[in-house]
């Protein structure tokens, strides 16, 4: 499994309790969920804690269970990693790998603005070909 980058808590078991992890700001929010940005104290490294309201998911509680498995067991450099999940009062934390650049969607878009900014009016870019691809 990941086990995370930098800081200096290499070897030290992963907190499975909101305790474990403070809370620093927002950095995404969908309709269930709200991502923050984290700090770990016991690995002393910055995460990205999912936190889903399981009040108000549509989704089976064994649909959540079946994509938390398996976002623990991939183990890929391409693949953002999933630490440890658990539920606090009426929600699900998902500690995952902190993204500093922010998200997919976010990273592409920028990419394609500057991208773009340099192509010739009308013209197909490269970044729009690889998209397609």
């Amino acid at each position: 499994m990941g086990g995370g980058v930098g800081g200096g808590g290499e070897g030290v078991p992963w907190p499975t309790g909101a305790d474990g992890y403070k809370l620093d700001r927002i950095i995404g929010k969908g309709a269930f969920a709200t991502v923050w940005k984290a700090f770990c104290e016991a690995r002393e490294v910055h995460v990205a804690v999912k936190v889903m309201d399981l009040e108000n998911v549509t989704h089976s509680f064994e649909d959540i269970r079946q994509e938390v498995a398996v976002m623990r067991m991939c183990d890929h450099p391409n693949v953002l990693s999933c630490y440890a999940s658990f539920v606090h009062e009426n929600e699900l934390w998902l500690v995952m790998e902190f993204m500093s650049k922010g998200s997919c969607l976010h990273v592409m878009n920028v990419a394609k603005k500057e991208v773009t900014s340099n192509e010739e009016p009308g013209g197909n870019t490269d970044f729009e070909d690889v998209l397609v691809a």
